[in-house]
């Protein structure tokens, strides 16, 4: 999950309080939540849920443009029951009050920075969730997790190993580079996981 800086002011379409599922709704949420799901960052087709972050049940608004959110049908089906207490939202801190990581096995992992944050807790419960049960949604998921990390150590080997051998400045280096750059960038799959498994000096390096 990452912030977001969401766009103003609200869809047009919104005003009219007939659906939240407007041409202009969709645009705009693909856009400023970078075609990510918001729930696991991955890339969202034209087919995604919007999803009320706060449920109508527990006084969310319907046509709120702050409670709408884009998600793969697959995570948001897949949340555990809303908390009392309630949630984090992207754009309310979510990178400096969240953990998290992929394991040594390469699993998602979520926590609070802060063990009295108490939304940020029930936050990586509820990631947690999404990204671990034993479900096909969770299983698919988790490969194409690891498959798009897999790829980014492949490139990050690749130029590790063009810059020992004094090819760094070589046509194919600055390919992978870029490559690289674009797989580890904030609008790019997982973007938050996958940046865990790589050195901080090559992130800077990166940018």
């Amino acid at each position: 999950m990452i912030d977001i800086q969401r766009s103003q002011p609200p869809p047009e379409s919104l005003a009219e309080g007939k659906s939240y599922r407007g041409e202009d709704v969709n645009a705009r949420l693909l856009e400023d939540f970078l075609r990510k799901c918001y729930l696991c960052e991955g890339t969202l087709i034209k087919n995604f849920d919007v999803e009320h972050r706060h449920p109508l049940s527990a006084g969310g608004g319907e046509y709120d443009w702050n409670n709408l959110f884009p998600a793969h049908h697959s995570c948001n089906k897949g949340r555990p029951a809303y908390p009392p207490e309630g949630l984090l939202s992207p754009g309310e801190g979510v990178e400096q009050r969240l953990l998290q990581w992929l394991d040594t096995d390469r699993l998602p992992c979520f926590s609070s920075v802060d063990p009295n944050d108490v939304l940020a807790r029930n936050t990586a419960a509820e990631l947690d969730h999404i990204h671990r049960t034993s479900t096909d949604a969770a299983d698919e998921l988790r490969r194409a997790i690891v498959d798009q990390l897999a790829r980014v150590l492949e490139l990050a080997n690749q130029l590790l190993f063009m810059q020992l051998y004094g090819e760094g400045g070589t046509v194919k280096a600055r390919e992978v580079t870029y490559e690289l750059r674009c797989k580890v960038n904030r609008d790019a799959p997982f973007s938050v996981l996958i940046r865990s498994k790589l050195p901080a000096r090559l992130l800077e390096s990166l940018r």
